[in-house]
């Protein structure tokens, strides 16, 4: 098992970077429904078709980072 100071500075880095996926994520959501609400060009179109799945797998990364810090969490407080 790894030291207890390196498990808190994992879990540190793991809600750092979670902290900047959720803002990205945050932004896009912004973004699309600002773009969904006239998507009248192609250019338009296009962004909603690209950010869709980029909203989708910066949301499952953003929960693996969760449960990652969370399990970190819960092994630092077991042993």
């Amino acid at each position: 098992m790894k030291g207890s100071e390196e498990v808190k500075e994992l879990i540190a880095y793991y809600k750092h970077l979670f902290s900047h996926v959720w803002n990205a994520l945050l932004l896009l959501t912004g973004g699309l429904v600002g773009l969904m609400l006239k998507p009248e060009s192609p250019q338009a179109k296009a962004f909603i078709t690209a950010g869709i799945p980029l909203w989708f797998a910066l949301l499952v990364y953003a929960l693996s980072l969760h449960i990652r810090a969370r399990r970190l969490i819960r092994r630092l407080k077991d042993g």
